[in-house]
Protein backbone atom coordinates (compact mmCIF):
# COMPACT_ATOMS: atom_id res chain seq x y z
CA UNK A 1 0.00 0.00 0.00
CA UNK A 2 1.34 3.17 -1.03
CA UNK A 3 0.85 5.88 1.45
CA UNK A 4 2.50 9.15 0.23
CA UNK A 5 0.94 12.72 -0.30
CA UNK A 6 1.02 13.62 -3.61
CA UNK A 7 3.22 17.29 -3.87
CA UNK A 8 5.86 18.77 -1.68
CA UNK A 9 5.27 19.83 2.07
CA UNK A 10 7.26 20.53 5.00
CA UNK A 11 6.78 18.87 8.57
CA UNK A 12 7.67 20.73 11.95
CA UNK A 13 8.07 19.58 15.43
CA UNK A 14 8.32 22.02 18.18
CA UNK A 15 9.38 21.00 21.83
CA UNK A 16 9.37 22.67 25.00
CA UNK A 17 12.68 21.30 25.31
CA UNK A 18 15.04 20.45 28.08
CA UNK A 19 14.45 24.03 30.23
CA UNK A 20 11.20 23.32 29.75
CA UNK A 21 8.93 26.59 31.04
CA UNK A 22 6.25 26.22 33.84
CA UNK A 23 3.45 28.46 33.64
CA UNK A 24 1.17 26.76 35.87
CA UNK A 25 1.29 25.86 39.30
CA UNK A 26 -0.13 23.03 38.48
CA UNK A 27 3.12 22.29 36.70
CA UNK A 28 5.01 23.60 39.25
CA UNK A 29 3.75 20.85 41.25
CA UNK A 30 4.77 18.23 38.77
CA UNK A 31 8.39 19.30 39.13
CA UNK A 32 9.22 19.30 42.48
CA UNK A 33 12.75 18.02 43.36
CA UNK A 34 13.66 19.29 39.78
CA UNK A 35 15.95 22.94 39.48
CA UNK A 36 14.73 25.86 38.24
CA UNK A 37 15.12 29.01 38.03
CA UNK A 38 12.68 31.68 38.73
CA UNK A 39 12.00 35.61 38.07
CA UNK A 40 9.64 37.72 40.07
CA UNK A 41 7.71 40.94 38.50
CA UNK A 42 9.37 42.89 41.97
CA UNK A 43 12.66 42.76 43.43
CA UNK A 44 12.12 40.74 47.57
CA UNK A 45 15.02 42.48 48.58
CA UNK A 46 16.60 43.83 46.20
CA UNK A 47 16.86 40.48 44.35
CA UNK A 48 14.26 38.88 41.19
CA UNK A 49 15.96 36.01 40.17
CA UNK A 50 16.63 32.40 42.11
CA UNK A 51 17.71 29.17 41.03
CA UNK A 52 17.01 26.23 43.17
CA UNK A 53 15.69 23.05 43.64
CA UNK A 54 11.85 23.47 43.74
CA UNK A 55 9.90 22.27 46.53
CA UNK A 56 6.76 22.33 45.94
CA UNK A 57 3.42 23.65 46.06
CA UNK A 58 1.36 24.72 49.08
CA UNK A 59 -1.68 27.13 49.66
CA UNK A 60 -1.15 29.11 45.79
CA UNK A 61 2.84 29.96 46.48
CA UNK A 62 5.76 27.81 44.81
CA UNK A 63 8.80 27.31 47.01
CA UNK A 64 12.55 27.58 45.73
CA UNK A 65 15.52 26.18 48.38
CA UNK A 66 18.91 28.03 46.75
CA UNK A 67 22.37 25.88 46.43
CA UNK A 68 22.74 28.12 49.63
CA UNK A 69 19.84 26.46 51.64
CA UNK A 70 17.86 29.60 51.96
CA UNK A 71 13.89 28.85 51.30
CA UNK A 72 11.51 31.14 49.45
CA UNK A 73 7.74 31.18 48.90
CA UNK A 74 6.44 33.20 46.03
CA UNK A 75 2.69 33.56 45.56
CA UNK A 76 2.21 32.58 42.14
CA UNK A 77 1.14 35.90 41.00
CA UNK A 78 4.25 37.07 42.17
CA UNK A 79 6.54 34.66 39.45
CA UNK A 80 7.22 36.31 35.80
CA UNK A 81 8.91 33.06 34.74
CA UNK A 82 9.81 30.00 35.76
CA UNK A 83 11.79 27.17 33.78
CA UNK A 84 13.51 24.32 34.56
CA UNK A 85 17.36 23.85 34.52
CA UNK A 86 19.02 21.02 32.89
CA UNK A 87 22.75 20.13 34.09
CA UNK A 88 23.20 16.98 32.16
CA UNK A 89 26.78 17.07 34.20
CA UNK A 90 25.13 17.40 37.62
CA UNK A 91 25.60 13.02 38.16
CA UNK A 92 28.92 13.49 37.08
CA UNK A 93 29.74 15.91 39.81
CA UNK A 94 27.40 14.28 42.58
CA UNK A 95 29.63 11.52 42.03
CA UNK A 96 27.04 9.15 39.93
CA UNK A 97 27.73 6.20 38.25
CA UNK A 98 30.52 5.60 36.59
CA UNK A 99 30.86 4.10 33.27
Amino acid sequence: MNQTIPGSYHLEVSSPGLDRPIKTLETAQKYTGQRVALTTILPRDGRRNYEGELLGTNDGRAGVRTDEGDEFWFEWAEVKSAHLVVDPWAGLRKGGSKR
